[in-house]
Order: structure tokens, then C-alpha cells, then sequence
């Protein structure tokens, strides 16, 4: 399953992955927010592309603060949930699908804060796809903007081997009115000879809704059927700020604690 299919069908209930997917849209919007007025020296309204915007995690909740957000990303569905979500919140995104390597090409203009969270950019599978997602990010953002990227620290999971195996990634119970949901991932690794270590992530949501729930309720999901795979790579955040120098970013840096994963941050110089 590529990766447009991976969330287009994981969109109906993508929210279930945590535990109150609106506690984590303000969340993340207030830490982003406070990362971009230090990084921009000024607040909002600035213009920012979520370059990876999914059903709007991020993009909502800086948006509800007064940022200029453009949102795109590769799964059809998630942006027309991310839409819906937005006009159910009195809230302005200009929405479209694209894929991380031509967000120049698609969009066509430049941002003062690009983003790509949320573990976005390890979905692509080569340095070289890396890199070129990361070219059209450094074209599309503004003389003096930056670009910020969140992902895991696949470094510091490697060391602790937690890649050497297959394993189980428990997220737990969800619960949404009478519905109850149980969701979980299955890492299976997936060692190239070319030495990266690519893995696939299966993804299992099981409904446990009581007899006397009616399926139309507000907290009725749609979920899989069946695991829904997809595959990253195992990219160690400091490839990746080798790879944001090779894309013309001025000193991109490293920043653990200010946001839920590690956070390279790169300036476009003026």
C-alpha cells in the first residue's frame, strides 16, 4: 500500500490515535505557534504551508491562531477531512493534495514557516526522495522563513533496538461516546543491502460497540477492516539535517522539548 492509500484509508478514524485528538490540536498549535514566533521574531499573521497537513492536526490549531495556513498533502481523503473539520471550526485553509516532493511546483508561492510534522517526511524511502522534498520545501519558503520537520528519533530507537524485531506498539483504549476502540501498530523491519533500514507499520483498529449503541452516534467510526500497512525509513534526524544543508537551509539545528518529537529547524537566508 503506498502511502496516499495508507491514509486514505486510516482518514475515518485517524483522530483515534489519540486519546483527544482536540486537547492535540491545541496542544500542538500552541507549542508550533510559540516555535514559530521565536524562530520568525514575530507572531501572527504570518503565512504558513503544513506541507503534510493530514486531517488538519496542526494546521487547525495554528490556524485558531490567527496564522495564514496553507495546507496540503498526499492523501485525498485526509484534506477533505481536514476541509470539514476546518468549516466545522469557523476556520479559513486554503486545502489541496500534493505530494511532499512538488510542493513547490504545486503551490507556486512562497511561505514565511513551511512545516512537515507528525513523522511525515520518513515515508520517503531514499535520502535522494528526502532530499528532493526537501528542495521544493527550501524553494517554497520566504527570504528569512524557515522550515521546520518533526520525526522520530529513529537514531536513539536504533541504539535501543527497537528496530532489531518484529514488535507491538500498543496506542490503547479509545473511547468516543458508547464506542470503544482498541488501536495498536505492528513494526516489522525491513533491512536493505544498501544498509538503510526501511520498516512496515500495520495498523489495527478493533470496534467494540455495545448492543445498545446506535451506529449513527457521533462517536461511531468508520474503521478498517483489515491492518492497514505503510513503510518508512529509518532515518536518523541528523541525515536529515545533513540533507537540509545540501538543500540550501542556513544552519539547521536540532530542538528536543519544544514540540512532542524532535524538531529540525532550518532558515532560508535573505
Amino acid at each position: 500500500m503506498d502511502t496516499a492509500a495508507f491514509y486514505d484509508a486510516l482518514t475515518p478514524s485517524y483522530d483515534l490515535f489519540y486519546e483527544d485528538w482536540e486537547e492535540a490540536v491545541e496542544a500542538q498549535g500552541e507549542q508550533l505557534d510559540a516555535v514559530l514566533r521565536r524562530a520568525l521574531g514575530h507572531g501572527p499573521p504570518g503565512t504558513v504551508l503544513d506541507a503534510a497537513c493530514g486531517i488538519g492536526t496542526q494546521a487547525l490549531g495554528l490556524a485558531r491562531r490567527g496564522w495564514r495556513v496553507t495546507g496540503s498533502d498526499v492523501s485525498a481523503a485526509a484534506v477533505e477531512r481536514a476541509r470539514r473539520e476546518a468549516a466545522a471550526r469557523g476556520l479559513e485553509l486554503e486545502l489541496s493534495q500534493a505530494d511532499l516532493r512538488h510542493v513547490h511546483d504545486h503551490h507556486g508561492r512562497t511561505f514565511d514557516a513551511v512545516l512537515a510534522c507528525d513523522n511525515s517526511l520518513p515515508h520517503l524511502l531514499t535520502d535522494e526522495d528526502i532530499r528532493r522534498a526537501l528542495v521544493q520545501m527550501r524553494r517554497v519558503t520566504a527570504p528569512g522563513g524557515v522550515a521546520l520537520v518533526s520525526m522520530r528519533d529513529y537514531a536513539a530507537l536504533i541504539a535501543a533496538g527497537e528496530l532489531d524485531e518484529p514488535s507491538l506498539r500498543p496506542y490503547g483504549t479509545r473511547l468516543r461516546g458508547r464506542h470503544r476502540y482498541s488501536v495498536f501498530q505492528e513494526w516489522l523491519p525491513r533491512p536493505q543491502e544498501d544498509g538503510r533500514l526501511l520498516y512496515d507499520v500495520s495498523v489495527h483498529i478493533l470496534a467494540d460497540r455495545p448492543e445498545s449503541a446506535n451506529p449513527a452516534d457521533p462517536g461511531a467510526k468508520t474503521v478498517p477492516a483489515e491492518p492497514v500497512t505503510g513503510r518508512y525509513y529509518a532515518v536518523a534526524p541528523e541525515r536529515v539535517l545533513e540533507l537540509m544543508v545540501e538543500a540550501d537551509f542556513d544552519s539547521p539545528e536540532r530542538r528536543d522539548g519544544d514540540y512532542f518529537q524532535p524538531l529540525l529547524v532550518g532558515r532560508a537566508g535573505s
